[in-house]
């Protein structure tokens, strides 16, 4: 939603409107520069939100596949596909992203590309032990022995048997991916912070007093946690 309106700009600034409480204008408050609490938690929001449900998609599209071809295919084929995620699922996230912003920096594909990366032995595992179990099924015996190919086999009866256990495993992953992209960018591996208008100026010119107020002021940190515990 926050891609096409929020209620004011995100990095707008109004001197005059520093540290408001919540009321019917701003119904968050205001933080330090003026700021209005909710739009930039909703711009906040969205970023997240779309970065997290890509890092599902890329674990899916490879994680998925690579399941049902490690319980069709059995033998080497699945060993080797397993102890592949086996090698993903050892290699940290956080490590992983690192590398990923020393190569191209530091944004929000290169925080979506290293979650989905490292979360692909998780659809992987699930998908392989839910497959190997309608594989051993009598009805895809049957269907073996009536000369179905291996592709028609998990086309007909494997995918729509475990697509349940797929929609769970996205569920969970897509919480934890979203506190995954909120840990990356609290250490400036994810998406970079835009410079709010006349920040570099306020910085020197802001007294001890503004300081001691954004300190003990919760509004700051108060709304964005309770919306993100709601959501998770």
């Amino acid at each position: 939603m926050a891609t096409f309106w929020t209620p004011y700009g995100p990095l707008t600034v109004a001197t005059s409107k520093e540290f408001l409480a919540p009321s019917l204008i701003h119904p968050l408050g205001t933080d330090e520069y003026g700021r209005d609490v909710l739009s930039r938690l909703m711009a906040g929001a969205d970023i997240t939100l779309l970065a997290s449900v890509g890092a599902v998609l890329i674990a899916g599209l490879i994680g998925i596949p690579a399941g049902l071809i490690a319980a069709s295919r059995g033998g080497n084929t699945g060993e080797l596909i397993m102890r592949g995620a086996d090698l993903i699922y050892s290699f940290p996230a956080l490590l992983a992203a690192i590398t990923l912003v020393a190569a191209f920096g530091a944004s929000t594909a290169t925080a979506t590309i290293a979650i989905g990366i490292a979360s692909i032995p998780s659809f992987a595992r699930v998908t392989r032990s839910a497959a190997l179990s309608v594989l051993g099924t009598e009805y895809v015996l049957a269907a073996r022995a009536y000369g179905r190919s291996p592709t028609a086999i998990l086309r007909r009866h494997v995918i729509p048997n475990i697509l349940p256990f797929i929609i769970v495993q996205a569920s969970l992953l897509l919480s934890v991916t979203v506190l995954a992209v909120a840990a990356l960018s609290y250490l400036g591996l994810g998406t970079p912070p835009p410079p709010p208008p006349g920040a570099g100026c306020w910085k020197t010119l802001r007294t001890i007093s503004t300081r001691i107020r954004c300190s003990r002021s919760g509004r700051a940190w108060r709304s964005p946690s309770a919306c993100w515990a709601s959501t998770l």
